[in-house]
């Protein structure tokens, strides 16, 4: 047997059935070997007909377990079968366990909308009678601000904003208490 399966070149096929043929094969040196079994792929499947495996006894379990809201791919592990072989064979009986699964959901809310439960009520409003909410905001009152396009100085800015000059602002800064006592803001100049 050749180590490097890139040199391998198939030079004939020997007869026999795609089951249990063999093929001549030879490296890229001149060596010749056979392989075993039929080096050809398989041929496609028709995943569109029906499998003959069908089993009843799965298709109630399918329906079943799809009725408790489980999906497709829960379901093919569930049963033990391919997501392909679910989809073939048991499609009818994964619906028909989906919409089981909606009529017991359904018959339960509105179980819950007859006994009074609000939040309930209010679901099944917003979402079936598209009730919706609105909020309204109402401004009242003026807004008085002077928005000017010329920057202030360093001085305006201070006066303005960080002196106290007392007519009740008390600039941003104000008075800071730590500890008990009170610090009063001053200049360092």
């Amino acid at each position: 047997m050749p180590k490097d399966l890139d040199d391998i070149i198939v030079e004939k096929l020997l007869p026999g059935n795609r089951d249990g043929g063999s093929a001549r094969m030879r490296t890229a040196d001149g060596k010749t070997f056979t392989m075993p079994g039929d080096p050809r792929p398989a041929k496609p499947q028709d995943f569109s007909k029906p499998s003959p495996q069908r089993c009843e006894e799965v298709a109630g379990q399918v329906q079943r377990l799809a009725a408790l809201g489980l999906g497709k791919t829960a379901v093919a592990n569930c049963v033990r079968i391919s997501l392909v072989a679910l989809n073939r064979d048991y499609p009818e009986e994964f619906e028909l366990g989906r919409k089981s699964m909606s009529e017991v959901v359904a018959s339960a809310a509105m179980e819950q909308v007859k006994a009074g439960n609000p939040q309930m009520i209010m679901y099944m409003a917003k979402t079936r009678l598209g009730w919706t909410e609105h909020n309204v905001v109402e401004h009242t009152g003026t807004v008085n601000a002077v928005v000017s396009a010329k920057p202030l100085t360093r001085e305006e800015f201070e006066q303005r904003y960080l002196s106290d000059d007392g007519a009740g602002r008390g600039g941003l800064l104000g008075s800071v208490s730590i500890g008990g006592g009170s610090i009063k803001d001053q200049d360092d100049d």
